[in-house]
């Protein structure tokens, strides 16, 4: 492996920080990017997203307390009451596929973590994290767990692409990175919440060279983030940044739409349209998939805040792993 580019130091007071929302959005539509990020353009609430935040919750005072997910007298209409004993079902149908309160770190519950790849500053929001737990296959490794609610189990990643996705390469990073291993588990709980309750984890065990090709997707997605951002103060508006008509209609229609003011002909041109017209975040990650030109690509150079990037892989650490250290015997589902 070559040796990794050396970029200059990183200011967090002053550098901006991209999430993966951010990525999967701008990778949907620039300009839909551009209204929350660029304009501060929030979209209306969305009760299905609040749900999902609601849940979230429950499972924080679960992991953090040992708080049993329970309904929250404050919630005197029926609409909120009615969200609330929602969210406690869904919260309640994912503790099984969690370990026990017991056998978690609290410090370890919804972390808010930053990390650079290169010249981009990314921030990760971990839902839980392990350092050890016995794996599918009987090995100890680290694993990064997510808590998502969705309506249809038919959007739900399949296990072995999931290193693909935008969020899953940058949570494996930091879980790399933190952990000095190359090797981690993510498993991601998904809870139904139209029709029966139920839960489908997705589960993996992903390694630094796996995320290399969607990492640097990611990089290349948040440098162009930056220089819109970095524009911002040059007059750049939300109407001047490249759109996308496809995404109009996408997750339930998008709430910018009125403020475009796309035509109908503009969107069917759209979705006629071949990868030319695509925005060039989405010409780069079509292109992925290997070596490109026959040439081998880099991996990127990570690192955490306050060090300077060095090689991706981590070293492997000698004699093995220690057992894990939870009480119970708590197996994975």
């Amino acid at each position: 492996m070559t040796s990794p580019t050396t970029y200059p130091p990183i200011n967090i007071e002053m550098e901006p920080w991209v999430s993966a929302t951010q990525i999967s959005t701008f990778e949907l539509c620039n300009r839909k990017w551009a209204w929350r990020w660029l304009e501060g353009v929030k979209a209306p609430p969305n009760k299905f997203a609040q749900l999902g935040i609601d849940t979230h919750g429950k499972l924080e005072k679960w992991l953090r307390g040992n708080v049993v997910p329970s309904a929250e007298s404050q919630h005197a209409d029926g609409e909120h009451r009615k969200r609330d004993e929602q969210a406690v079902k869904l919260a309640q149908a994912m503790i099984p596929y969690l370990p026990p309160p017991q056998a978690v770190d609290p410090n370890n519950v919804e972390r808010d973590e930053l990390i650079f790849v290169q010249d981009v500053l990314f921030i990760v929001k971990i839902d839980l994290f392990m350092p050890e737990m016995v794996s599918w296959d009987g090995v100890v490794r680290p694993r990064t767990c997510d808590h998502k609610t969705t309506g249809d189990f038919k959007w739900l990643p399949e296990a072995s692409q999931i290193h693909l996705d935008a969020q899953a390469a940058l949570y494996s990073a930091w879980t790399i990175i933190h952990t000095k291993k190359t090797e981690i588990d993510l498993q991601w709980n998904y809870v139904r919440t139209k029709g029966a309750i139920k839960v489908e984890p997705v589960c993996a065990t992903v390694t630094d060279e796996m995320i290399t090709p969607r990492m640097l997707a990611n990089v290349e997605t948040g440098r162009q983030i930056k220089k819109l951002l970095g524009l911002k103060g040059q007059g750049l508006r939300a109407l001047d940044v490249v759109h996308d008509a496809r995404a109009c209609d996408e997750y339930g229609g998008c709430p910018y739409r009125e403020r475009c003011g796309i035509s109908g002909k503009e969107r069917i041109v759209s979705i006629m349209s071949d990868i030319k017209g695509l925005p060039a975040t989405q010409q780069f990650l079509a292109g992925l998939g290997g070596p490109q030109n026959g040439q081998p690509v880099n991996p990127p150079a990570f690192g955490l805040p306050g060090q300077q990037p060095g090689g991706f892989a981590p070293p492997q650490q000698p004699g093995g792993f220690a057992p894990p250290q939870q009480p119970g015997g708590f197996a994975p589902p």
